[in-house]
């Protein structure tokens, strides 16, 4: 389990705390499944715009970032507990 990871629920497979990446233009949730998303896009259906990704970071702000992190948090937890 990597920082990212923190509130992410356990996996409803495996049980496992997922590890989660956020660099470049995907934050990627793995275990023994694994989530993707497209950064720009829920960054478009959040504020119905498009923002610019720092090509040196590969990353947005951290505002955004964290976002994208409770965004995906929030698809990823919203579940049947096993």
């Amino acid at each position: 389990m990597n920082d990212l990871s923190e509130g992410f629920k356990g996996c409803p497979f495996c049980g496992a705390i997922p590890e989660v990446s956020n660099t470049g233009s995907c934050l990627d949730i793995d275990c023994c499944v694994g989530m993707s998303f497209q950064k720009s896009d829920v960054l478009d259906e959040k504020f119905n715009k498009r923002f610019e990704l720092d090509m040196n970071t590969l990353k947005y702000s951290d505002d955004l970032e964290n976002v994208i992190i409770e965004y995906a948090k929030e698809i990823w937890n919203t579940r049947v507990d096993v």
